[in-house]
Order: structure tokens, then C-alpha cells, then sequence
């Protein structure tokens, strides 16, 4: 009772106001503490590893379309042939100023001249001890051309986002190749020629050379030969048949 009217007292103090209940024992606080509490709850985000795990998927979903692609630029038209520009030819071919591939120009334009059926025989890289009536001298030098600043940008990006567009972010370098192509027909000499073939290669990163530097080098090859029967083509009567 004692405690009951204390309680009361105070109420009849402070005006009858609710807010100045006495505390009961069941201990439940006021109904607006319990919404104060539920309003400051903070509302939950993403974490950082659920945000990794998101563009690791990401990744992976695409990495898969990021293939090795080729273009060959402002590829030649096809020549056929009726017959050989000559029964033989000795091939002699300087590609040391071929920086992606020197050594190996001359195999390279041996079988696809031969191939092309500009020539029924190509003398490379042991020629006869006995005369040919026509030889062909290929000076070339070539280059892998790459635009630095997109390589840059990309490789900046790749860096701050953890290595994560390794497998998608695709660099481009195109194989680059011009010859000057000479005949010497018995006594005559004949002005070079200047033939020049470009192969572009899409490729990730991280790719290996052998997964598409090889492809890129044999194309440019295959293309510059095509260019270099489709120029001599012009000109039938420079060989001695």
C-alpha cells in the first residue's frame, strides 16, 4: 500500500502525465521505446566478398565468348593461275628485319608459292649447283604494331579490378609484313616489287604466343604470298619459261 500510494503521489505531482509511469514487474518497456529501437535498426549491405563472388561468377560466365580472333587486313583477291609463271625458281629471301619471325619467311612462301601454282619448283634454302633461268629475291621486314594507349587503359582497368577481366578484356596486335620482291630473269634484273600483308590478332592477356601469335604469323604469311603471285601474275613475261 505504501508503495501504491507513493507511486500515485507522484503522478498527482507531475500533473497526471503518462509519461512518468512507475516501472512494473513484468518489465515491458513503453511502446515507443520498442519502435524507437526497430526504426534505428540499420538495414544490411552487401559485404565486400558477397560483391567479389558476384564478378567472380560474372567472369566466368564470360569468359568463355573471349576467344582468340584473326583478320586479315585488306586481304588480296584470289589469282588463278592457267599455268606456271616458270617450271622453277630459286628463292632467296633476307628477313632478318622481320622482328616477330626471322628464319622463317622463306619455308613459309616456299609451299605456298608452290601451292598457288605460280611455280612448279621452288629452290629454298638449297639451290642446285647447275643454272636456273629465274630467281626471286625477297627482302622483308615486319613488325607487331599495338595501339599502347588501349593497352594501358586495359591493363590499368584489369589491375584495380583484381585481375578479375583477365580471360574477357581482349588486346590487339596486328602482325605487320612488307617485302620487296626482285626477279632476275637470265641477264635481266626487274625493279622491286612492294607487297605488304597485315593480320590483326584478339587475345586475352595472358594468352600464350603459341595460342595465337603461330596462327597470326602463318596467315600473314599465307597472305603475303598470295599478294606477292597476284603482283608477279601482272607481269608473265619477267620469267623465262
Amino acid at each position: 500500500m505504501g508503495g501504491f500510494a507513493a507511486c500515485s503521489g507522484r503522478r498527482r505531482m507531475r500533473g497526471g502525465s503518462k509519461k512518468g509511469g512507475c516501472s512494473t514487474r513484468s518489465g515491458r518497456e513503453p511502446e515507443r521505446h520498442r519502435l524507437e529501437d526497430y526504426q534505428a535498426t540499420p538495414t544490411p549491405h552487401p559485404s565486400r566478398t558477397t560483391l567479389v563472388l558476384g564478378l567472380l561468377l560474372l567472369v566466368a560466365s564470360l569468359e568463355g565468348c573471349a576467344q582468340n580472333t584473326f583478320q586479315i587486313q585488306g586481304g588480296a583477291q584470289a589469282v588463278t593461275l592457267k599455268s606456271p609463271l616458270a617450271a622453277e625458281v630459286l628463292l632467296e629471301v633476307d628477313d632478318v628485319a622481320v622482328a616477330w619471325g626471322p628464319g622463317k619467311v622463306g619455308d613459309a612462301l616456299k609451299t605456298a608459292l608452290v601451292r598457288s601454282g605460280a611455280f612448279t619448283q621452288v629452290h629454298f634454302p638449297i639451290h642446285p649447283s647447275r643454272a636456273v633461268s629465274n630467281k626471286l629475291q625477297i627482302v622483308a621486314k615486319g613488325n607487331i604494331e599495338t595501339d599502347a594507349g588501349a593497352a594501358v587503359g586495359k591493363s590499368i582497368a584489369t589491375g584495380l579490378l583484381l585481375f578479375l577481366p583477365v580471360g574477357v578484356l581482349q588486346y590487339r596486335d596486328v602482325f605487320a609484313i612488307s617485302a620487296a620482291v626482285s626477279v632476275f630473269s637470265e641477264d635481266r634484273k626487274f625493279e622491286p616489287v612492294t607487297v605488304e600483308s597485315k593480320v590483326a590478332a584478339d587475345h586475352s592477356l595472358f594468352s600464350g604466343p603459341e595460342t595465337y601469335a603461330l596462327q597470326a604469323q602463318r596467315m600473314v604469311l599465307e597472305e603475303l604470298a598470295n599478294r606477292i603471285v597476284a603482283a608477279l601474275a601482272k607481269h608473265p613475261e619477267w620469267f623465262v619459261r
